[in-house]
């Protein structure tokens, strides 16, 4: 595959009109294979592997492996190990440039006018384990996973700042978006249903996932080094990525009071999640406790003869407003609130044929 990339900045300050592009050729080609083996009784097994060969926003080649192994000893009972890896490429508007290529940027707004700005130069690569135990019997299924993923190189949009290190003519060298390191995250995740009746069902997930980073100070090729603490929006003291909660929870009923139609009564909530909601060095991270909310929805099939179908719902019935951090940036953000629709499909019949 063959395709041309394009990347620019605008700035448009008084007395200063500047347009930085960044424009190139990127040629990827990959190459997958997959094999299965199922001759030992109870067992199934799947290994795979892809070499890809890409340029531009990520030189070089790389391989990807993906793994499984599947064991159902008993007629209830399966367990399930994952291995997968895969990796993505720095977003266009992310490359920037290279310590040996950086991209010149010419705005007021910077404290020397003139910067030359590096990004990341490697992909993000995850990999992921997973272990899970499968329990299915009549009307109750039941699921455990275990899972640990690492994703190094990870990209973070860095305040930018400069480095110590200088480009050609004296021209400073800035950060803007880095590869932060590795960021590694550990959890369980548990989900049951049971069928209580023909018309009931009854479901629900429980969470814990623990996300952060190995490091938080990193080399920037300069004598000053980036803190992802203190320049980024995604760590928290801890090393705790911000925005996201390390508990959360789901239960639910389904009912089926008549045909083609369900009543579906939901709650939902999260605990402990931290957010950067301030530049103030003094007091720039806030954790948060529980949250709680309540979902209703009506689906009627059918409705209306054969044509059309009904949806009337209510999202966080209690009008849940309490603010929390935002993902990835500075601040808060105040809750939705209770939100209340209506849906109407209707299916139109294909036509007839003359």
């Amino acid at each position: 595959m063959t395709r041309r990339n394009f990347d620019g900045q605008w700035f448009l300050d008084p007395g200063n009109e500047h347009f930085e592009t960044r424009v190139g050729i990127e040629h990827a080609v990959g190459v997958f294979l997959e094999g299965e083996y199922s001759a030992i009784e109870d067992w199934f097994f799947t290994l795979g592997a892809r070499h890809q060969h890409n340029d531009f926003r990520q030189p070089g080649n790389a391989m990807l492996y993906r793994a499984a192994a599947i064991w159902m000893p008993a007629r209830h009972w399966s367990f399930k190990y994952l291995y997968n890896t895969g990796d993505v490429r720095p977003a266009l508007i992310r490359v920037r440039g290279s310590a040996n290529d950086p991209l010149i940027i010419t705005n007021p707004g910077y404290t020397t006018g003139t910067v030359a700005e590096v990004g990341p130069d490697r992909p993000q690569l995850a990999i992921s384990h997973d272990l899970q135990a499968m329990y299915a019997a009549g009307a109750s299924r039941a699921t455990l996973t275990l899972y640990r993923q690492d994703t190094r190189n990870y990209v973070v949009r860095a305040t930018p700042f400069p480095t110590g290190a200088v480009w050609d003519s004296g021209i400073p060298i800035w950060n803007r978006e880095i590869n932060a390191g590795e960021l590694r995250a550990y959890g369980l995740e548990f989900e049951a249903e049971h069928r209580a009746r023909d018309d009931w069902l009854l479901y629900g997930n429980y969470s814990v996932a623990l996300n952060r980073a190995t490091e938080t100070v990193l080399p920037t090729g300069g004598p000053r080094p980036v803190d992802l603490v203190a320049d980024t929006t995604y760590f928290a003291p801890n090393r705790r990525v911000t925005g996201v909660p390390k508990y959360g929870w789901n239960l639910g009923a389904d009912w089926t009071p008549l045909e083609n139609q369900v009543l579906n009564l939901h709650y939902r909530g999260w605990y402990d999640l931290w957010g950067k909601i301030s530049t103030d060095s003094a007091s720039p991270f806030k954790h948060y406790g529980t949250q709680h909310f309540f979902d209703f929805t009506y689906s009627w099939q059918n409705a209306f003869g054969r044509s059309a179908d009904l949806q009337v719902y209510v999202k966080n019935a209690f009008d849940n407003r309490t603010p929390t951090a935002q993902a990835a940036h500075v601040g808060e953000i105040a809750g939705l609130g209770r939100e209340v629709g209506i849906v109407v499909t209707i299916r139109l019949a294909p036509s007839r044929a003359s």
